[in-house]
């Protein structure tokens, strides 16, 4: 068997030389180092480049690692819990409920269950209608307490299995076709308009999704997480600064209602994922989706001088935003 000279940088500069063979991954060679490490080692970086921990050493090479406190290991760990995520809302509803991750929101993301239907046909009538007017009010599912203690038990007895997540290369026209059969139609959109030939589909327990980006080895190393309740969804915290504790929610719910408000715009625009959104460009759209922005914008700027005209109270009005030259308008 083929074996091969690693030599590893720690966190305090030391290399250190080890021998590796070819059927070892990063991963084994990672598990030899992880003491010198005050955080999980969540990817390599073998001769400059990143690379996930499944992978294999195939030659001499240099090596460092990236732990869950660095910036891309922190945004890998977030790919790969919405991934398991994914698989606990399979396990506690079925294929008839999709995970919808809406937008970031304090050290969590901001997520919806929706309802689907029973066949990919009738999923693809449902798409148009929701892409044209804009509406899928009928098709959200509420989340309550009982079924948030469900989803969170079934992650964490994910997360004891240490199930590994699989990467598979695939022809983006079989992802495509993978997606519409599913039902996914917004990622089945999202993958028309890719240019690269393949695709890098991520397999975990059944569950297959595309997610750009690297992800972690195995959900053993997801261990910290939580889910709280938030207006009609739910919310998915992550760790901060200490990568091995969960922040709480701290946002504000202007913020929130400023980001649903958008969504609710881009919806009745019929631009309501970036699939729908290349869609309509393509189909010369694009001017006309910059107009009617521009026209609900003025409508709720108006609608706000308005608020602060009716209150005789108000003494001072202050304005933050991008700076006139900027965003191309005169005050």
């Amino acid at each position: 068997m083929q074996e091969y000279s690693v030599k590893v940088t720690l966190p305090d500069g030391q290399v250190m030389a080890v021998t590796a063979s070819e059927s070892d991954t990063l991963e084994a060679v990672a598990d030899r180092f992880k003491d010198y490490y005050e955080d999980d080692i969540i990817l390599g970086i073998v001769n400059g480049r990143l690379r996930e921990l499944n992978k294999k050493i195939k030659s001499d090479c240099e090596l460092s690692f990236v732990t869950t406190a660095d910036r891309d290991g922190r945004r890998t760990y977030r790919r790969s819990v919405v991934l398991l995520l994914q698989r606990a809302i399979y396990d506690v509803y079925g294929s008839m409920t999709q995970l919808h991750v809406m937008h970031s929101l304090g050290e969590g993301y901001y997520c919806q269950l929706e309802k689907a239907v029973e066949c990919a046909d009738s999923q693809q009538e449902k798409y148009n209608e929701d892409t044209d007017q804009g509406s899928r009010e009928n098709s959200e599912k509420s989340v309550t307490e009982h079924d948030i203690d469900r989803i969170v038990c079934s992650m964490y007895s994910f997360v004891e299995k240490d199930l590994p997540i699989t990467k598979h290369s695939e022809k983006t026209q079989y992802a495509e076709q993978l997606f519409k059969e599913k039902g996914l139609h917004d990622k089945e959109r999202l993958l028309h308009y890719r240019r690269s030939s393949r695709v890098n589909l991520y397999e975990l327990d059944g569950v297959v999704d595309y997610f750009y980006g690297f992800m972690a080895p195995s959900t053993g190393m997801l261990k910290y997480f939580d889910i709280v309740p938030y207006e009609s969804g739910f919310v998915l915290l992550f760790p901060g600064a200490n990568s091995r504790s969960v922040e709480p929610l701290v946002t504000s719910n202007k913020l929130f209602h400023t980001l649903d408000d958008s969504r609710e715009w881009s919806k009745m625009l019929g631009i309501g994922t970036i699939g729908s959104l290349n869609d309509a460009i393509a189909a010369g759209r694009g001017q006309e989706i910059m107009l009617l922005q521009e026209a609900l914008m003025e409508q709720k700027i108006g609608n706000l001088a308005a608020q602060i005209a009716s209150d005789d109270k108000k003494k001072f009005v202050m304005i933050a935003g991008a700076l006139p030259e900027a965003s191309g308008r005169k005050l």
